[in-house]
C-alpha cells in the first residue's frame, strides 16, 4: 500500500480514535509519552523528557503476527508510515511541546475498512473498523436532514446504491458514501445518471484490460487473438469476467482478427442496452472509445465481417 493510500486509512479509520482513546494521562511538559494499540502488538522506543527545540525519534516495531500501521498523535492526525529498515519504523521530530504519540499496529490477517462521508456535512457513516481476512463487513450511510444518499464509491467507481453496503473483506478499502441535495431532477433520476456514469466508468476500465488481456494472448499465440473473450480466462484475465460490469452482459467480440490486422478495426463493443446510450468500442490497438449510438457500432462490427469475408477471412461476431 502506497504511503497516500495508507494516509488516507489512517485519517478515516475510527480504529484510530480508538487507539488514541487509550492514551492515560497528560504528557510531562517538554515530554514524549508513547502508548500501543492493540496492546501487547508491539514496543516501542523514544519516550522520554526532551528538551525543548531538541530531536525526538521514536520507533516502533511489530512482535510477530502484527503489522505497523503508522504513528499516531491525540488529534488522529498522520505522522508518519516511513520504515528504517524492515524491522522498525521511526518517526524523527523537534520537540516544541508536549507529545502524546500511539504506535498503530493491526493483526496481519486484519484489514482495515475506513468509510467516509462526502461532503462530511451530508450524512453519517458507520462500519470503519478492522476486520478479519476473509470475513464480512457492513457499512451504512445516513443522510442528515436537506440531503438524499446517491451511491457508494471506492476510487471513483460506484460499488453499491444501497445505503446499507455488505461485502467480504479482502484488501483495505476507502469507501466514500456520496450525498446530495435534491434537485430539479427527481431523486430517481438523479441516481439513475450517477450510477450510469459509474457504470461507464467500469465499463471503459474492463474494455482496456480486455484489450491488454487480447494482446497477450496474441504473443503467445503467432499474433492471433483467442477464438472467444472466454478463452482469455483464467489465464489472460485472472478470473476478471469479459461482461460489461454495468449491465452483467458479455461484449460481443469479432472472433478471427489478428494483431497485425489494421489498428482500426473493432474487436469488441457493449451491446446496445447495456448503457441508457451509447456503447464503448474496443479498438484493435487497444484504445476505447466512447460512440453515441450502440445500434451503430454494431452495424459497423457487421459491417467489418463482411468486408473481411470477401478478402478471404472467416470471422464472426459472438454475443
Amino acid at each position: 500500500m502506497g504511503k497516500t493510500e495508507m494516509k488516507s486509512l489512517v485519517r478515516m479509520c475510527s480504529v484510530a480514535a480508538l487507539a488514541l482513546s487509550l492514551v492515560g494521562g497528560a504528557a510531562q511538559a517538554g515530554s514524549v509519552a508513547i502508548s500501543v494499540h492493540p496492546a501487547g502488538s508491539g514496543t516501542t522506543t523514544g519516550a522520554g523528557h526532551y528538551a525543548n527545540g531538541s530531536t525526538c525519534k521514536v520507533t516502533a516495531t511489530p512482535r510477530t503476527g502484527y503489522d505497523f500501521v503508522a504513528w499516531l498523535d491525540t488529534a488522529s492526525s498522520f505522522l508518519s508510515t516511513e520504515r528504517t529498515s524492515s524491522a522498525d519504523r521511526s518517526y524523527t521530530f523537534e520537540v516544541n511541546e508536549d507529545h502524546e504519540l500511539v504506535a498503530f499496529f493491526r493483526g496481519c490477517n486484519e484489514r482495515i475498512v475506513a468509510a467516509v462521508a462526502n461532503p462530511e456535512e451530508g450524512g453519517t457513516v458507520t462500519g470503519n473498523g478492522l476486520y478479519s481476512n476473509g470475513g464480512t463487513c457492513t457499512v451504512a450511510a445516513t443522510a442528515k436532514a436537506g440531503y438524499t444518499f446517491l451511491c457508494w464509491t471506492e476510487d471513483t467507481t460506484v460499488v453499491s446504491t444501497s445505503a446499507s453496503y455488505t461485502f467480504t473483506v479482502s484488501a483495505d478499502r476507502v469507501l466514500v458514501a456520496n450525498f446530495g441535495k435534491p434537485s430539479a431532477l427527481p431523486a430517481s433520476a438523479a441516481l439513475a445518471l450517477t450510477c450510469e456514469w459509474a457504470g461507464r466508468n467500469r465499463c471503459f476500465a474492463k474494455l482496456k484490460q480486455v484489450g491488454v488481456a487480447l494482446h497477450l494472448y496474441s504473443s503467445d499465440n503467432g499474433e492471433k487473438f483467442p477464438p472467444s473473450l472466454q478463452d482469455l480466462e483464467p489465464k489472460y484475465l485472472e478470473g476478471m469476467g469479459v461482461s460489461c460490469p454495468a449491465a452483467a452482459i458479455p461484449y460481443a467480440y469479432v472472433s478471427g482478427l489478428m494483431a497485425t490486422d489494421p489498428p482500426n478495426l473493432i474487436v469488441a463493443f457493449d451491446l446496445p442496452g447495456n448503457h441508457l446510450k451509447g456503447a464503448h468500442v474496443l479498438f484493435l490497438d487497444g484504445h476505447v472509445e466512447w460512440q453515441k449510438d450502440a445500434q451503430a457500432v454494431l452495424r459497423q462490427a457487421e459491417a467489418l465481417v463482411r468486408r473481411m469475408g470477401a478478402q478471404g477471412r472467416k470471422l464472426k461476431i459472438l454475443r
